[in-house]
């Protein structure tokens, strides 16, 4: 079981990943994540079955969106090895973002209205919660692509579900988009809360998204 900081997760692989199944992803599309180990490593996630980030973390949410807090639904789509979540109000579809799972690794494909080239891994397996590791790569928005690279980063963390203050584990992304010419990098946060079973239960891309669960 996932628990707090300090207790040890060891988790054999199980078959199955509840409502998205692990593709047959491992060794292919799978970026090299430079990893640096804490001093002070946290929780041990051995395998994904031991916290299952891909699990859909309900039917309903809150998105907060330029100022606004608006109710939507979450619909769920797994195609070809991608779990898209589309974020769903009076029929209009307001925000997505889209995953990837396999047996090594969980990644973010698509978030913002970009999508990332290789995917940027928000877990890969085995870790120690306090890793990070690092991600290069493009980012293709409409018609225009640029490179970024980004920092990443894991802590045990809490997340409110449903009035429940539950164990969860943070992972920060850190981006930089680097100009076409000279400049500086366009610097961007990413941050997801996974808790196991549940998923993704709550993100940030920045100030301007967040989709958190719905109160009850």
């Amino acid at each position: 079981m996932f628990r707090t900081l300090g207790i040890a997760i060891v988790c054999t692989l199980a078959v199955g990943l509840g409502t998205f199944a692990a593709s047959n992803l491992s060794g292919k599309g799978i970026p090299m994540a430079i990893h640096s180990v804490s001093e002070k490593p946290g929780p041990q996630l051995e395998a994904v079955n031991c916290i299952r980030p891909a699990d859909v973390p309900g039917t309903v949410a809150v998105l907060k969106m330029g100022g606004l807090t608006i109710p939507v639904d979450v619909h769920a789509k797994d195609h070809a090895g991608e779990m898209t979540l589309r974020l769903v109000s009076k029929g209009e579809t307001i925000d997505q973002e889209a995953y990837q799972c396999s047996e090594k690794a969980f990644l973010l494909s698509y978030a913002a209205g970009e999508r990332f080239s290789p995917p940027v891994p928000l877990m890969t397996f085995p870790m120690n919660v306090g890793d990070d590791w690092k991600w290069d790569g493009e980012m293709h928005a409409q018609n225009e692509t640029r490179k970024a690279r980004g920092n990443i980063t894991s802590e045990v963390s809490k997340a409110d579900v449903g009035g429940r203050n539950m164990p969860a584990v943070k992972v920060q992304v850190k981006l930089e988009i680097l100009p076409e010419n000279a400049g500086d990098p366009i610097k961007r946060s990413l941050t997801f809360w996974m808790v196991e079973g549940r998923g993704v239960v709550r993100r940030e891309f920045g100030d301007e998204s967040v989709r958190e669960p719905a109160p009850r």
